[in-house]
């Protein structure tokens, strides 16, 4: 691995509305059908409507063909969201989805994470394939501060922590965790971790900073609570559930301290005590019938929560004991779900050409 500094350059966009009515439309170049990108409702998942708009100077631009992988929201502002893609780059918005950024210098590469500052809107960390970077200014330059050199490695997952912003936290798809303690400028590795496969996800616990949870692909739930130094097995009370280590995702429940939602093979599985126990969720479809391939929960109510699997959105208001569903509004696959912090009733769906 190697620690660098290299500055990409380039003017400030110069946003106008007025270019939506110069009539000049420009797609993303994905291949597929123009019904993917980003989708947004008002009323929990009963209408859908593309919300795609790509604000720039030339012309409005659409991501209808664009590939969705996640979304991060600022966290002092529910209005500010980042989207990563397969093969558009980043893209952000800071009026709810409305229109969207995309910062030219990080071109079509495939951004798998993404992390903003708590205390800092301007602070963002992107990783994509082998290269971490950051901006310092809005999104205005982004600067190369650690890059992966073996071949085939590449970076998965970049939180930071919120009580000192200072510490970042890096996965790779080997199963290692790096680790920051001045922002980026230095890294060292947390060798203490006793697994090797690919961590997906890190997961900063939203009660307390020191609590990190590593979701791998293969070695399960992992958790450290001294900031990574040393490392707990959670899976104990994951082995009654077949497929239980096949990890989709690991989302906390802002709304209660200690609480977990773990997507994977087998299903829905909720801890309400930092992984030590694990229940499931009930669902329409019986354990490993139907892959799961994304889930959002609202984060001023637990028990509101979403999923979806490849053709259907489903909806339960009561922690799932019961759901709703509706076909989904798109040919594609829902491959990412957002509920808004700002009104509970907006809920983001990004989409995914499969390719067959």
């Amino acid at each position: 691995m190697k620690n660098m500094k290299a500055f990409f350059k380039f003017s400030p966009l110069v946003l106008a509305i007025a270019l939506l009515g110069q009539g000049c439309l420009i797609q993303f170049n994905n291949a597929g059908a123009n019904d993917g990108g980003v989708w947004r409702t008002a009323n929990k998942g009963e209408k859908w409507a593309q919300t795609n708009a790509v604000l720039s100077v030339g012309g409005a631009r659409s991501i209808n063909t664009s590939n969705i992988v996640s979304f991060t929201v600022d966290p002092a502002d529910a209005q500010t969201i980042y989207v990563a893609t397969d093969a558009d780059g980043l893209l952000f918005t800071t009026d709810g989805g409305n229109s969207w950024t995309q910062p030219p210098d990080l071109g079509k590469a495939k951004i798998s994470s993404i992390a903003v500052s708590p205390k800092d809107k301007c602070v963002v960390y992107a990783t994509t394939a082998g290269m971490l970077v950051q901006t310092a200014d809005c999104t205005r330059t982004w600067s190369k501060i650690y890059e992966e050199t073996r071949a085939g490695v590449t970076f998965t997952s970049v939180a930071l922590d919120f009580f000192n912003t200072s510490n970042v936290y890096l996965s790779t798809s080997k199963g290692d965790i790096v680790k920051s303690t001045d922002g980026g400028t230095s890294w060292a590795t947390v060798t203490s971790r006793p697994f090797t496969s690919n961590v997906s996800k890190l997961v900063v616990d939203p009660f307390d900073s020191r609590i990190i949870y590593a979701a791998t692909k293969s070695d399960g739930v992992w958790k450290t609570i001294d900031s990574g130094m040393s490392w707990v097995d959670m899976n104990k009370g994951l082995e009654q559930f077949d497929g239980s280590k096949d990890l989709y995702d690991l989302v906390p429940d802002k709304s209660a301290k200690d609480s977990y939602i773990l997507v994977c093979r087998y299903g829905l599985l909720k801890t309400n005590d930092g992984g030590t126990t694990w229940n499931k969720i009930p669902l329409v479809t019986g354990p490993g019938q139907a892959r799961i391939y994304a889930f959002a929960i609202n984060p001023s109510n637990g028990q509101e929560m979403y999923y979806t699997t490849a053709t259907v959105f489903y909806k339960s208001g009561n922690g799932g004991a019961n759901w709703t569903t509706k076909r989904l509004p798109t040919s594609r696959i829902g491959s990412a779900l957002l509920v808004s912090g700002k009104d509970a009733n907006t809920v983001y769906l990004g989409t995914l050409l499969v390719k067959k």
